[in-house]
């Protein structure tokens, strides 16, 4: 038990050095999971979090439940802000963008201010940029909050989908 209390606090230095971004309350069976499915599968390509932290920490996405976004960007500013982060290239921005603004029914308002987006369409956004990068893991806080039932189906989908693929 020991040991592994030592590698969780580890994992947990090298993915929030210096102060937290994210406190997640997890038992031991949660951490236990958590460490057999991610880590370890990310570890088998090759990607330390211990020797890259910004490599594996880009492989992974993160939605809050209530989002705090940049109000004076538009949507599509965002999302290629997103993609500038993560490295994307033209090509893959825009098909990315266009496939999730889609299907969230997003992609006609994301030359609007994100300012004059309600809750619902905040949320939207956060998943588009979520799923842009194609991460390995999702880290999602109550991500139907705000959603109309239409979004949810289709955020339910998505994780199917991804589920699927192993991620």
């Amino acid at each position: 038990v020991e040991i592994r209390d030592n590698k969780r606090r580890e994992y947990e230095r090298k993915l929030f050095p210096g102060y937290v971004l994210v406190k997640m309350v997890m038992t031991d069976e949660m951490w236990y999971v958590f460490e057999q499915k991610y880590l370890n599968k990310m570890e088998e390509d090759k990607i330390s979090i211990l020797e890259d932290p910004i490599k594996y920490k880009s492989m992974i996405a993160y939605v809050p439940d209530n989002p705090i976004l940049y109000e004076h960007l538009t949507g599509i500013q965002y999302l290629n802000f997103i993609a500038d982060i993560f490295e994307l290239t033209y090509k893959e921005r825009e098909k990315a963008i266009k496939e999730y603004a889609t299907k969230f029914e997003l992609y006609n308002d994301l030359g609007n201010l994100i300012s004059s987006y309600s809750h619902g369409m905040k949320q939207k956004l956060v998943l588009i940029g979520a799923f842009m990068h194609d991460p390995k893991m999702y880290v999602l806080d109550e991500p139907f909050v705000g959603l109309d039932p239409k979004a949810s189906f289709t955020l339910k989908e998505l994780l199917r989908e991804k589920a699927k693929e192993g991620k």
